[in-house]
Order: C-alpha cells, then sequence, then structure tokens
C-alpha cells in the first residue's frame, strides 16, 4: 500500500507552539501508513532533534524577507515536485506562503492552511494575501474561535473551508518535590514567597510582561512578592530596566529559556498571562494542567480559554493596576486559588489535550482525502 505523504511548512523549527503542535502530530501517526517531510526557514533547538529522531526529513530555505522571494519558493517547489505530497500543511505566515505559491497548478495534492497568530498582528497586506491564500487552499484551520471569526468574518473565507481546531498541549510529567525545592532555594525564593509566573518570549510589545512587573509596583505589600519570568528574548534587560526602575530588581527573577518547564511552573502560586495579542495562548492551558489559577488579558483565544470568575481572571490588555487588583484578591484568598485552580485543571483535560487535537487533524486528514 503506498504511503500517505504530509509536508509541513513552517516557519522556525525551535521551541515554540506551532511545531510542538505538528511534532504531536507526526507521533501520532502511523509512519508505516504516513510519510513525513518538513520545509522551514530555520531548524535549531529541540524539536529539531526530536524530529530527525523519528525519521523525519527538515529542509531549511532561509528566512523570508518578502512574500514574493521566488528562488526560495522555486527551491520549495522543486521539493514538493520530487516528494509529490498528497497533503501540504502549512503553518504561520511563511509556511502558508510555501504552501500556497510553492504549489500552483501541481496537480492531486489538497492544501491545508492554518492561522496561528493573533489577526491584530497582521498587515494590511498580510490580511489580502491571506484572503488570496484562501481561495487557493482547500481548508484554513483556526486555532481558536476568535481566530475562526476573523477567518469567516474579515477575510470572508468560505464557512465551509474553515475548520476550528484548538490547540493541544502535552501533559506535564510529574514533578518530584526535592526538584522543586531544589529549584526554589537556587532561585532564593523563601516559604512564604507569594510566585507570580509568566512564560514566553521577552518580546514586550507582544506579550507585556512588564505590565505585570507594573502590576506589583501598585501593590501596597510587595515584600514577599517574587515575580518569576521563563523565556528569553530581545527585552530581558528592558524588564530587568524596569523592575530596577520601580524599585522591584530584587522581586524580579528570570530564568531564561528552559526545555523542561514543568518544576518552574509549580513554583508559582498564580499564573499571569499579559500579551497584547495572542493568537491562542498555550502557556495558559499549561499553567491549567499545573491547577494554577490564571489572570489573562482579554486577547485571541485566551478569552476561550479561561473561565472569567471561574478558572481565572480575564482583564483589559496593558491594565497594570486591573492585574494588581486580580492578584491582591488572588494572594489574599488561597481558597479561591485551589477551587480556581482545580477547574481550570479539568477544563483544561477535557478540552486541550494531545489527543483530542491530534484526533482533530487526523480526521481533517481524512475528511480532505475523500
Amino acid at each position: 500500500m503506498e504511503k500517505i505523504k504530509i509536508l509541513y511548512c513552517l516557519e522556525t523549527i525551535g521551541w515554540g507552539g506551532v511545531e510542538s503542535r505538528r511534532f504531536s502530530i507526526a507521533q501520532s501517526l502511523d509512519l508505516n501508513k504516513f510519510e513525513i517531510k518538513i520545509i522551514c526557514t530555520k531548524a535549531l533547538g529541540v524539536y529539531k532533534t526530536k524530529f530527525n529522531d523519528l525519521g523525519i526529513e527538515i529542509y531549511e530555505v532561509g528566512e523570508f524577507k518578502s512574500a514574493f522571494e521566488f528562488q526560495k519558493l522555486k527551491y520549495v517547489r522543486s521539493i514538493i515536485k520530487k516528494f509529490h505530497p498528497t497533503i501540504i500543511h502549512g503553518g504561520v505566515f511563511e509556511g502558508n506562503t510555501m504552501a500556497v505559491l510553492s504549489s500552483l497548478f501541481i496537480p492531486k495534492m489538497k492544501i491545508i492552511i492554518e492561522e496561528t497568530s493573533d489577526p491584530r498582528n497582521r498587515s494590511s497586506k498580510a490580511h489580502f494575501l491571506l484572503k488570496i491564500y484562501s481561495f487557493l487552499a482547500d481548508k484554513f484551520i483556526a486555532i481558536s474561535p476568535s481566530v475562526e471569526d476573523y477567518l469567516i468574518n474579515r477575510l470572508k473565507v468560505t464557512v465551509s473551508k474553515v475548520a476550528l481546531i484548538t490547540n493541544g498541549v502535552p501533559f506535564p510529567r510529574k514533578v518530584d518535590a526535592n526538584e522543586v525545592q531544589g529549584i526554589k532555594e537556587e532561585l532564593g525564593i523563601k516559604d512564604g514567597d507569594f510566585v507570580i509566573g509568566s512564560v514566553g518570549r521577552l518580546r514586550d510589545f507582544h506579550k507585556r510582561f512588564s505590565d505585570i512587573i507594573k502590576a506589583v509596583s501598585f501593590m501596597t505589600s510587595r515584600v514577599n512578592i517574587k515575580i518569576l519570568i521563563v523565556g528569553d528574548g530581545p527585552d530581558k534587560d528592558f524588564l530587568q530596566e524596569t523592575a530596577d526602575d520601580l524599585g522591584l530588581g530584587d522581586n524580579l527573577i528570570m530564568v531564561g529559556l528552559q526545555m523542561d518547564t514543568a518544576p518552574y511552573f509549580q513554583l508559582m502560586d498564580v499564573f499571569c498571562l499579559a500579551s497584547y495579542m495572542e493568537g491562542f495562548g498555550l502557556v495558559v492551558v499549561e499553567a491549567m494542567f499545573h491547577k494554577l489559577p490564571v489572570i489573562g488579558t482579554k486577547v485571541g483565544g485566551i478569552v476561550n480559554i479561561i473561565d472569567d470568575k471561574e478558572t481565572g481572571f480575564l482583564v483589559d490588555p496593558q491594565n497594570p493596576k486591573g492585574i494588581a487588583d486580580l492578584i491582591s484578591i488572588l494572594k489574599q484568598e488561597e481558597e479561591l486559588r485551589v477551587s480556581m485552580g482545580i477547574k481550570g485543571f479539568l477544563k483544561a483535560s477535557m478540552y486541550y489535550s494531545v489527543k483530542r487535537y491530534t484526533d482533530e487533524v487526523k480526521q481533517l486528514y481524512n475528511e480532505i482525502l475523500v
């Protein structure tokens, strides 16, 4: 029996959510029946190794300066012609561009593209190109109801072409109490400290970690408050300077990029994602799997993940005072923290498991091939 061939077109393969989801799909497919290859702009880090360990070949084409870099698109096209994929599945703008433009007029292929970012992050040119891509693709995956609404009502994508498949998050490993205690001591976190945590790439325009720092500056009692940020990026120094300027230099703990975030979630009392824009908000689900109450901004998929006043709180973006008020409530009410954490865990387990996600993607693959 001839294998079903799937070509994934992505931007950078590194440590992000898109490559995590593709890896979950690849793991769930029977590689005796499916053959997978990947085209990306650049590959590095843990997921490059993970894909290679599965025997999946990766082609790197280099970063796109614009959508119409014909030499890169020509190279991608040559790979497509050689591989003859049954399905091309694009993700992130560059991946969608490669999936659609490089496959033009090549017959007997099904094209799936996927909007993975908050649509507010798109330029008018990108909006226009995505609309063109939607005409040429067979299916358009939306990763959250807000993205689905954008595709149908803003881009006017045909409703039957849009498939809402919300992200799935791997269940975290069980963390030994001694491991957590060791990290706690190493970071100088004392018993009785109240830890507000966040995870993500340190691009402050997008993630707004500075709003969490500013929120703590509004709180009257902050001696025993720690702000734990897991991640790396270009705004690391800016965030430290912000904390220093507000007299919170000793309250801020930045631990850099961690391949295994599980023990760091275990150090937190509250999780906060203060993003200005967000396609989905994977880290919110991760926090819920760790039974943490979550504070998140009313953007993108976050509004669908958090049940306000049930699994956590929703707050307007760029509102440090509002975040401060919600942190204060959770700091004072331990029973509320526990209750929200349990409700969040149950919701994450029911709606955002990896198995549910991979099953829905595989169902889409089967439907599109009929």
